[in-house]
């Protein structure tokens, strides 16, 4: 397993994880393979989509109307907090990256995102690396 931390600030975060996994995929020494990238917690998930062009703020702002208000039942930590459950069910806690030549492969565009649905926090993220 090679795992890595992450700390977030707020309590929804998309935080850009690509140098991190392209490091691993390097450290692994696997030239075709794949990536299996899993964030180790369930109020929290991963994503592949743009960097930097403002689509961070608008999933954000997505993600808060995504769960209407519900009469729930998961409440150790508010009615938030099973909102925060229902959304990382929904996105999911893995991403599948192929890998050619040493290095992910991954549009001029895509980058691998944790998205904190329950921040701050310290995420455990694990990239298993198979192939040859």
């Amino acid at each position: 397993m090679s795992a890595f931390a992450v700390k977030t600030r707020a309590r929804r975060q998309m935080v850009n994880i690509s140098r991190e996994v392209r490091a691993r995929i390097q450290q692994s020494n696997v030239e075709n393979g794949v990536a299996i990238v899993t964030v180790l917690h369930t109020t929290c998930a991963l994503v592949v989509n743009d960097a930097g062009s403002g689509w961070e703020e608008d999933m954000l702002a997505f993600l808060e109307k995504a769960v209407p208000p519900l009469a729930f039942q998961h409440l150790h930590d508010g009615p938030e907090h099973a909102k925060s459950h229902l959304l990382g069910a929904l996105l999911g806690p893995t991403v599948q990256v192929a890998i050619s030549g040493g290095k992910p492969v991954l549009g001029t565009w895509q980058s691998i995102f944790m998205v904190e649905l329950e921040g701050p926090r310290e995420r455990t993220i694990d990239v298993t690396v198979v192939g040859r």
